[in-house]
């Protein structure tokens, strides 16, 4: 029996690659739907896609790269857990380091500080900042996400949406 590495569901070989979760294309429900769209929105008028980040169902590419991230880092994820958007920060774009965004929380790993795997949940973020001279990465709780490779212009994106998020999922509806 295998199990889903996005939310632990068991699954069998002809629906190793579906999670049912995600058919609907919610993932935590009509606000979360809402909140992603208005966050679309915020980008369109913003520019260009925030390079490196992928939200599931945006395209075949983000859904392997979500999951990619999923395989290599997102081992802690909890079975209520549901994987929505990933940034990889490789050169190569293996997705294996970077951060996962769930409907709990943000998992980060950055192989260049020590290779762990850490999450901070949304609840609990008190800082978010960009940090650097010439390089720019961001900083959730002192947790470096490295986001030097994007660009200044993408990484004010990229700081724009842990801001929404850390919002989206810490206000009261």
């Amino acid at each position: 029996m295998k199990y889903c590495p996005m939310c632990g569901t068991k699954s069998n070989q002809s629906q190793q690659n579906q999670n049912p979760n995600f058919s609907s294309g919610y993932i935590n429900g009509e606000r979360l739907r809402a909140g992603c769209e208005e966050f679309a929105k915020y980008l369109a008028e913003a520019g260009p896609a925030i390079r490196g980040v992928y939200f599931l169902k945006q395209s075949s590419k983000a859904d392997s790269k979500i999951q990619a991230a999923v395989e290599a880092y997102g081992g802690m994820m909890n079975r209520n857990e549901m994987a929505f958007a990933c940034f990889d920060s490789t050169v190569f774009g293996s997705a294996d380091e970077g951060c996962i965004f769930t409907n709990r929380g943000i998992y980060i790993r950055t192989t260049s500080v020590d290779d762990k795997v850490r999450f901070v949940n949304y609840k609990d973020i008190y800082n978010i900042a960009i940090k650097g001279v010439f390089m720019k990465d961001i900083y959730v709780n002192d947790i470096k996400i490295e986001t030097a490779g994007i660009g200044d212009e993408h990484t004010k994106l990229f700081y724009d949406l842990v801001k929404f998020l850390h919002e989206f999922f810490t206000t009261e509806v």
